[in-house]
């Protein structure tokens, strides 16, 4: 009896031992993917305007171009990746040459909001991209102009909606989240996604708030009970995450 025991014993640890290797190897695998990952697969980062001189930092390190900044997140394994952002890598992007103050003299005529980003984003000090954490594609593009030293408005551009083929929602639609839980704390939370963006096709007069993303609604069960249905978590700079995982 003894026996047979310490012989189920040893073929549990085996397959446990067998388990850890499989794993073990697929990591290396994944990362010795990532870090041959080249970056024209990395969806829509041609679509980044790049300006000269600007520098780009990622948790709190500085590079003097995209590449190595990118060459930076290829060394983080995908886990890491998620327990320091979540869904999205942000890259900050410093234009030391834009800018305090923006001047709206400079708009270009007939200019719509819908396709105000590549020109706007030359005059932003700061912007920042969040890259998918498996460097699969360009999330969004977030940065302000300063009207004056106080006040600023925000802009917001989801690269899915101004370059994918993404689906129209009507605000009742009820979705589910993948990725949720890191605000809500529950598995496939069910979220609302709302338009933010008004009319993109309206003329870019003067500065403005530019959302041309989804503010998504969760909708939650709390802990007495009630549903809560009005969290938009860290909109804009969160939704993304809702609708893109």
């Amino acid at each position: 009896m003894n026996i047979l025991l310490s012989l189920k014993k040893f073929s549990h640890i085996g397959y446990y031992i067998h388990e850890a290797r499989t794993k073990a190897k697929e990591r290396k695998k994944h990362h010795r993917d990532r870090l041959n990952l080249s970056n024209d697969q990395i969806k829509y980062l041609d679509k980044v305007v790049i300006p000269e001189g600007c520098s780009y930092q990622v948790n709190d390190h500085t590079f003097s171009s995209i590449d190595k900044a990118l060459a930076y997140c290829k060394r983080l394994s995908i886990e890491r990746c998620k327990k320091i952002w979540g869904a999205g890598i942000p890259i900050s992007i410093t234009n030391p040459n834009a800018p305090k103050i923006f001047d709206c003299a400079c708009l270009p005529a007939g200019l719509l909001v819908k396709d105000s980003k590549d020109f706007l984003c030359r005059y932003a000090p700061v912007r920042i991209i969040i890259i998918a954490v498996d460097l699969s594609e360009v999330y969004t593009e977030y940065f302000d102009l300063y009207e004056s030293d106080i006040f600023s408005n925000e802009h917001l551009y989801d690269y899915g909606l101004l370059y994918g083929n993404y689906p129209v929602y009507q605000e009742t639609e009820l979705c589910l989240s993948k990725f949720s839980e890191q605000y809500t704390k529950q598995i496939n939370t069910p979220f609302v996604p709302e338009p933010a963006f008004g009319d993109p096709s309206k003329e870019y007069t003067g500065l403005m708030d530019v959302h041309m993303a989804y503010d998504c609604y969760s909708v939650e069960v709390l802990s007495d009970g009630t549903v809560y249905d009005d969290g938009n978590y860290a909109f804009p700079l969160g939704p993304f995450q809702y609708l893109h995982l």
